[in-house]
Formats: C-alpha cells, structure tokens, sequence
C-alpha cells in the first residue's frame, strides 16, 4: 500500500532549520526563522507565562477532558481582547468561539466549515503565509487568487484587491490578514480597511480573518482596528486566532475560531458544525496553553505584565525596521518602505537565484521568497546583512 504514495514537497521555511543548522561559518545569519527573537538571539518565554504556569502546577487538579469547546472562558477573554468590550456588546449572541488546537487548526476549521456551506472560492492574497492556500484546500474549500502585494512598491495593491471584491458574487469569503502581513509585512491603512468594510457591507461578502500577530504592530487595539470593522459590517464572518506570537507561546497549540452569524441562531447552527469538524481532526483541544491565556487575561496583574512585554516586542521590531531601512538607504538600495511595514517580516525583493547567492557567498539565510525576518537581525549584524544585499542587488557600496 505504502508503496503507492507519492513524495511530497519539503516545506521551504521548516527545511531551512536544518540547513542553517549544519552551516558552521561565525557570520551566519538566520532571517528565516518564523518566530520572535530578542536581542540575545533566544525566544524567551514570557514572565507573566511563567508566573501563569508556576499557578497551574501548584492549583490544577486534574488532566481530564474539557470537552470540544476547550477552556470555555479563555474562549471567552480573547474574544473580548480581540473585538474590544463596545464589539462584544453590539454583537452579542451573534458571535461565539471555540478553542482550536493552534491558529492553524482554526484556520483549517474555518476553511472546511466555508467548504460545507457551499460558499464560492475563497479570495486569497498573493503572496501570503506559505500554507495558506494549503490548508484551504485540505478543509475541501477552492481557492482564487488575488494579487496582494506591488513589489516594486513595497506596498498593498490596493487597486487590485478592490476589483476582485466587487465582482465577488455576495457570500464570497476571502482571507485578510489582521495586521503584521506575512510575509510582506505590509498592512491596509485605515481608509483603505473603511473602504473594505464598505465593500463587505454593500456585496454580502465573508471576512476570514487571520489575527496571527495583534499586538506586534501597533498595539493590540490599533492592530484589531481593521478587524473590527469588519465584523461591523460583515453579515457572517470568521476570525482564526493565534497566541503563537502575542503570548510566545508557539509549542503549546494556542488558537481559537470565532464565527459571527447574521442571527444568533445562524451561528449556534455553524458552531455545532465547527465542533462536529474539530470532533475528527483532534476530538478536544489541548488544555495547558489556553489555561496560561486565561490566567494571563484575567490576573490584573499577569494582564499588565504581558502587555509591557508586547510593547516592548513591539517597540524593539519597530526600531529594527527603522534602523535597516536607513542603513539600507545609505546603501542604495529602494527599500525604504520596509520602516513603515510591521510585525516581524518583510519581502524583499530578491530572486530565488539572489537568495541562494547569499547563502553560499554570505551564509545569510532567507526563504527563496526574500521574506525575511526582521526581529532576528541583531544590530550588530544588521551593516553585514546591508552590505550584502546590496552586492547581491547590484547597488550600493
């Protein structure tokens, strides 16, 4: 039977590890790496996580199952974070959560739950996170593609993303991204969210919201913004929540769907749905990460605690971006949009050819894409990085 299989491509970002792993030069520079780095170059686990998991081992009582919807009020709390209290009110019944084991399982529940309405393709972003269309499709839903991203610019193709909604027949869903773009890193302005929440409202579409990133932009309300306005508008919608990134807590399978409904009933009738769909893909979701949140989230204290360290995430990304975007000015090189891009990655405008070039000549690693990310470069290495792009781009010194 085995025998039948056919191989499978490598994922491009996870085969990097051992790659840049087995590469032994001093100067090696890792910017492919998908997770948040400090300044001595470890991912660290956050205080008020620790002092959330100190708890549980001294007060939890039991493994047992919790059941479908997981930790029903950590559930409750991102929901809260992540639509702002005057949200929650106006939505009421209309909106419900469950846990999922990670953003990428409520991203694969949302895509099979799209796939058993009936709904048209979903309209997707390109480029976006590697795996999207993937998991898309493995829930059974079609995918239509849309450019996303000029990358002569460095910006949103705005234009081209509003073309393709408004020829969207009504019930379309499409993917957006809440903020901190992976992997361009570059975000809708709120004017252009307005104009897309205008859009949704006028033509019946279905957001299905990626909120992977809240808090490493701009903060967690302005980061939320575009959002929000979305589920103002959207008669149903879908938001996919991770708390790999805004938590750091990437091993323990933190995530959440929330689906909004035109009535209340309409999205009991999708949640019993959902829960039928996870009952296959994981039966109930882990428990120990979604415990931490809900700690994290209703300890005043904890609560004070992670924001400070978020902000100061979120600040220490920004900080980079401004510094390589003016080193790479001085350079030469047209990458001066990457200061106002946010979250942890940009694309840069490299060839595949350019990208395998750096890596043997300068051991600076990248998908082939030119995503890079930025919360790896250390100042230090950051003139080094500079220099070789440009070399590897033809300007500059």
């Amino acid at each position: 039977m085995l025998e039948k299989l056919q191989p499978q491509p490598i994922d491009p970002i996870l085969s990097l590890v051992d790659i840049v792993r087995a590469d032994a030069r001093a100067e090696k520079v890792d910017l492919g790496v998908g997770v948040y780095i400090d300044e001595s170059g470890r991912t660290p686990i956050m205080a008020a996580v620790k002092a959330a998991e100190r708890e549980l081992l001294e007060t939890q009582e039991s493994k047992v199952y919790l059941g479908s919807f997981g930790d029903v009020r950590s559930t409750e709390l991102i929901v809260q974070l992540v639509l702002g209290e005057g949200l929650c009110r106006t939505l009421g019944g209309r909106v419900r959560g469950l846990q999922a084991a990670g953003g990428v399982a409520a991203l694969r529940l949302g895509a099979e739950l799209i796939a058993r309405a009936g709904a048209p393709p979903i309209v997707l972003g390109r480029p976006t996170w590697a795996i999207h269309d993937t998991i898309m499709m493995a829930g059974g839903a079609q995918v239509r593609w849309v450019e996303y991203f000029d990358p002569r610019r460095q910006a949103v193709d705005f234009d081209a993303t509003v073309d393709a909604l408004k020829s969207a027949p009504s019930g379309t869903p499409f993917l957006v991204h809440a903020s901190c773009h992976n992997p361009t890193g570059a975000d809708s302005s709120p004017a252009q969210w307005r104009e897309l929440a205008g859009i949704v409202s006028a033509r019946g579409l279905v957001p299905f919201v990626d909120a992977a990133y809240l808090g490493l932009g701009d903060g967690i309300d302005a980061d939320a913004a575009g959002l929000r306005l979305m589920l103002e508008a959207a008669p149903d919608a879908l938001v996919a929540v991770s708390g790999s990134k805004s938590f750091g807590l990437y091993r323990e399978r933190v995530g959440a769907l929330f689906i909004l409904g035109r009535t209340a009933e309409v999205t009991n009738v999708a949640m019993t749905n959902a829960t039928a769909i996870a009952r296959t893909l994981y039966s109930v979701p882990p428990d120990h990460g979604a415990a931490i949140v809900r700690l994290v989230l209703e300890r005043e204290d904890l609560r004070a605690s992670w924001l400070r360290e978020l902000d100061a995430m979120r600040l220490r990304l920004n900080a980079i971006r401004a510094d390589f975007a003016a080193r790479a000015e001085r350079a030469g090189l047209p990458l001066a949009p990457v200061r106002d891009h946010r979250g942890m990655f940009s694309l840069l405008p490299l060839t595949p050819e350019q990208v395998r070039a750096l890596r043997a000549d300068r051991a600076i690693y990248m998908p082939e894409s030119g995503r890079v990310n930025l919360a790896a470069l250390h100042p230090e290495r950051a003139q080094y990085v500079v220099d070789a792009l440009a070399a590897a781009m033809g300007g500059g010194r």
